[in-house]
């Protein structure tokens, strides 16, 4: 009877090591869904994650390009956070408040971003200056346009705040981080969360440069009859003509001469006993082709004649005239 009772003990103790091992088994392969509660159902879709890194990226990159605009950005976590700590306060522009996770860090927990619209960007910076211990241990860094197929781009190591990940250019809709390794002491925070992209290009001006008052005219014969029918209107007594790079003055159709001198009529300051006075000379180092704002300029034509610059000049290919 003993040996019976024993017998049937040590069975007993194999049944309910194998019910053990069975159960243990079975809650291995049975997904695990947070926050369902027991004896409930719990319908879990799962989404496709391309877990192979892009090419390019930099876990310390360095700061730069222009901030995106985050007007009618929307985040999202799968974390417990309520209160005073929910994500969207990682985008509220202000370090005082922040998003975190209400529990410690755990692989699988992920903060998301809705964009709105796709937009491009390079570049994610993570800030949590006023609980530096609660940086990220370890996260990847996915996108996407549909927030189900999610492509991996950075794959990184946690080394404290602010976090800077930089990485190919990207444009999507949906950005995520989503942490690959647990800490048991520390929560993971978000005071303010940014992306960063290439600024765009400067505006280009296109500046027309107005023609100059060099006007070119065809090469006249100055003599005789059909000079004076056909001498042009507009090359009046006192208008310069450039011709074979020298400057000849019109003295009356059919007549050009050299220049060989110019002056202009120059107001200058003069103090005298503390007083100041205007006083006009001719100055002689006026040149040909500057404006004349107004100032009286005289050409020297030779034989002490000076003859006043109308303020017109044109230019000719050659000039062949012999008045």
């Amino acid at each position: 009877m003993t040996y019976q009772w024993r017998d049937r003990r040590r069975y007993a103790v194999a049944s309910t090591a194998m019910v053990a091992i069975i159960a243990t088994a079975i809650s291995f392969l049975a997904p695990v869904v947070p926050g369902a509660a027991a004896g409930s159902t719990t319908t879990t879709t799962s989404s496709t994650t391309t877990t192979t890194a892009v090419p390019g990226s930099n876990c310390s990159a360095v700061l730069n390009g222009s901030a995106l605009d985050r007007s009618g950005w929307v985040a999202s976590t799968n974390a417990p956070s309520e209160g005073a700590d929910v994500p969207a306060n990682a985008l509220d522009g202000n370090y005082s408040t922040r998003f975190s996770t209400d529990e410690l860090q755990a692989p699988g927990l992920y903060f998301e971003v809705n964009m709105g619209s796709a937009q491009s960007f390079n570049l994610l910076k993570m800030s949590v200056p006023n609980s530096p211990n609660d940086y990220p241990r370890a996260f990847d860094v996915q996108v996407s346009n549909d927030a189900s197929s999610w492509a991996t781009i950075a794959n990184c190591t946690g080394t404290g705040t602010p976090e800077v990940v930089g990485f190919p250019d990207q444009t999507a809709q949906y950005v995520r981080v989503v942490l690959t390794a647990g800490d048991s002491q520390h929560w993971w925070s978000i005071d303010e969360l940014d992306l960063f992209g290439t600024p765009p290009p400067p505006t280009t001006t296109t500046t027309t440069v107005p023609p100059t008052t060099t006007t070119t005219v065809p090469p006249f014969k100055f003599h005789g009859l059909h000079c004076r029918l056909s001498w042009p209107r507009y090359l009046t007594r006192g208008t310069l003509i450039l011709a074979d790079h020298k400057f000849f003055v019109v003295l009356r159709p059919c007549l050009v001469l050299p220049v060989m001198g110019v002056r202009a009529l120059v107001a200058y300051r003069v103090y005298h006993h503390g007083r100041e006075h205007i006083e006009i000379r001719w100055s002689l180092n006026f040149r040909l082709g500057w404006p004349m704002h107004r100032r009286l300029v005289e050409l020297w034509v030779g034989m002490h004649e000076w003859l006043k610059w109308n303020g017109r000049l044109y230019q000719v290919p050659y000039l062949r005239a012999i008045g």
